[in-house]
C-alpha cells in the first residue's frame, strides 16, 4: 500500500499533510512514528482506571498528533471527547462510548500504516 492509498482508506486528505509536511518522505517517516507512540495506550490505561486526568492528557494529546498527521476521522473523535471530558469531573458511559470509537479508528489507521510499503 502507498501512502496517498492509506490516507484515501482511512478518508483523510492526503494533499492536505503533504502541503504541510513538503514531501512523500518526510509523511511516510512520520505515519510510521504513529505506531511507536505511546499516547493511546495511555489514554486506554486513564480509561481503565477512570482517572479524568489522565485521560483528558492523553486524549487531547492524541488528537493534535492526529491533527499534525491529518488523520482527520481519529481527530474528530478524539477532539469531541476531549471537548466532553470538559464539562464532567469523572468518567462516565459517555466517554466509554467516545472511547470505543476512537479505538476502532485508531485500530484501523494502525492496521494500514502496517500496511505501508
Amino acid at each position: 500500500m502507498t501512502i496517498e492509498q492509506l490516507y484515501n482508506e482511512i478518508g483523510s486528505n492526503y494533499q492536505d499533510i503533504l502541503l504541510r509536511m513538503s514531501s512523500q518522505k518526510i509523511v511516510i517517516k512520520f505515519v510510521k512514528k504513529f505506531i511507536e507512540d505511546n499516547t493511546f495506550n495511555e489514554l486506554t490505561v486513564g480509561i481503565s482506571k477512570g482517572d479524568l486526568e489522565q485521560t483528558y492528557r492523553s486524549v487531547h494529546t492524541l488528537k493534535g498528533i492526529c491533527l499534525n498527521l491529518s488523520f482527520d476521522a481519529l481527530a474528530n473523535y478524539c477532539s469531541m471527547l476531549t471537548e466532553y471530558l470538559r464539562t464532567i469531573n469523572k468518567l462516565d458511559d459517555n466517554v466509554y462510548m467516545m472511547y470505543e470509537n476512537i479505538k476502532e479508528e485508531y485500530q484501523k489507521v494502525f492496521i494500514k500504516i502496517k500496511e505501508l510499503n
